[in-house]
C-alpha cells in the first residue's frame, strides 16, 4: 500500500489506482475503511466490476448480505469470465438461502473451469438444500474424481453416505 502512495499523490483522480488501494484495504480486511474509499469514488468507478465486487465483499463481511448478493452479482454479469466474481456471487446466494439462484453462479463457474472444486463442493450443497440428495451425492462423487485429496468433499459424501 506504501508503493501506491506516491503515484495516488501524482494521479488523484485515477480511478484504477484507487481500485487498487480500494483492493489492498480489502486484501488487509479493512472492511469498515473500504466502504468509504468506495464511496469516494468518482461515478465512473461504476462502470468497472472491480468496483461492484468490492463493494459486494464489504457489505458480505459487515453481514449485509442482501446488498452484498446484489453487487457481487452485478460484478458477475460485468464480467462473467472471472470465476471469483462467480463463485463469490453464488455464496451470496447461498447465504441468502437463494439455492436455485445460487446453483446457477456454481454451474457457470464450472462452465468456466469443469474441474472447479469449490463450485462441484458448493453445487453438492445447493443440490442437498433443494432435496436432492443423490444429486449431491454425484457432484460430490464427481469433486473427488477431479480432486481425490478433497477432503472437504470426502467428509460430505461420507456424511450423506451415513445419512
Amino acid at each position: 500500500m506504501a508503493a501506491l502512495k506516491p503515484l495516488l499523490a501524482a494521479a488523484p483522480q485515477d480511478v484504477s489506482l484507487r481500485l487498487l488501494e480500494a483492493d489492498c484495504l480489502a486484501g488487509l480486511e479493512a472492511w469498515e475503511a473500504l466502504r468509504p474509499q468506495l464511496d469516494a469514488l468518482p461515478a465512473s468507478a461504476h462502470q468497472r466490476p472491480e468496483f461492484w465486487y468490492l463493494r459486494g465483499l464489504s457489505h458480505a463481511h459487515l453481514m449485509e448480505l442482501l446488498p452484498a448478493r446484489m453487487d457481487l452479482e452485478r460484478a458477475a454479469r460485468m464480467a462473467p469470465d472471472r470465476i471469483r466474481y462467480v463463485l463469490d456471487a453464488g455464496h451470496a446466494c447461498a447465504e441468502l438461502g437463494e439455492w436455485e439462484r445460487s446453483e446457477e453462479h456454481w454451474r457457470q463457474a464450472l462452465r468456466l473451469d469443469e474441474t472447479c472444486e469449490e463450485a462441484l463442493v458448493q453445487l453438492s450443497d445447493s443440490r442437498l438444500a433443494l432435496h436432492d440428495s443423490e444429486g449431491a451425492r454425484r457432484m460430490l462423487r464427481e469433486c473427488l474424481l477431479r480432486h481425490p485429496e478433497s477432503q472437504d468433499a470426502r467428509e460430505r459424501l461420507a456424511d450423506l453416505e451415513a445419512n
